[in-house]
């Protein structure tokens, strides 16, 4: 379901059990450092009416964070950045324009990173035995004791499951009959589960994954793959060097 604009993500009950036989599906977070693709899921709604949707041909938007205190950190800047880079990729025909400029439509930005906790695994372990052993042939029947390999018990260990990174973006314009004086025309949701909480490395796969679907809607939440190499997010980090190449 798509989150609401007024809440992040809740995350689940830490230290939760985990049933053994699931530690297959464990292995991407369990072992995420060392993967080298990076999976963003991405979902955006459209206001229908159409007439509304023609705002988003622009040309100007303004960007703006969910508070003012967010809008004054670093990090919303070069979040704002990023993102006016990569729209400008798909939609080059916007120019971002400053917070006092006439504008089409507004877009607030805002993400969040929360810590999954950890769960616990359990599977079987093998290795040396030493048992009562039994064999019979042509020449007769021997049995004695003697050294095997096979099951010797169960394994119990605590992983961590990783740091859900999303990013909203909403478009909107000022509408005082609507709660909050706005209408929202757009809104895109990314999320991406790592074994990082640095927005710094998480934030380009996040935009470079949810711009090109602005101004659409999708019918059902699109998954897509990257790795520090792919193209778009070279393009991104060139554009905005504040954001450093690295491994999620």
């Amino acid at each position: 379901m798509f989150p609401p604009t007024s809440a992040p993500c809740e995350a689940p009950a830490r230290g939760r059990p985990i049933r053994a036989g699931c530690w297959i599906g464990l292995v991407p977070l369990a072992v995420a450092a060392g993967c080298s693709t990076v999976r963003v899921d991405v979902e955006t709604r459209l206001a229908a009416d159409p007439s509304l949707a023609e705002r988003l041909a622009g040309p100007a938007y303004v960007m703006g964070g969910v508070a003012p205190e967010a809008e004054a950190s670093l990090t919303f800047q070069e979040a704002a950045d990023l993102w006016s880079a990569a729209l400008a990729e798909y939609r080059p025909h916007l120019r971002r324009a400053a917070g006092d400029e006439p504008a089409a439509f507004r877009m607030t930005l805002g993400f969040n990173v929360v810590d999954l906790g950890t769960g616990v695994v359990s599977y079987p372990e093998y290795g040396p035995t030493w048992g009562h052993f039994s064999v019979s042939g042509g020449c007769g029947h021997y049995s004695g004791y003697g050294h095997g390999y096979g099951y010797v018990g169960q394994r119990v260990q605590t992983v961590h499951l990783g740091y859900d990174r999303s990013l909203l973006v909403v478009a909107w314009i000022e509408d005082p009959a609507q709660p909050a004086g706005r209408r929202v025309i757009w809104e895109g949701f990314a999320r991406s589960v790592g074994s990082t909480p640095s927005l710094k490395t998480a934030m380009p796969y996040l935009v470079a994954a949810l711009a090109p679907y602005f101004g659409e809607v999708t019918a059902e939440p699109v998954r897509q793959r990257f790795t520090s190499h792919s193209d778009r997010i070279e393009s991104l980090r060139q554009a905005v060097p504040a954001f450093h190449a690295s491994d999620d």
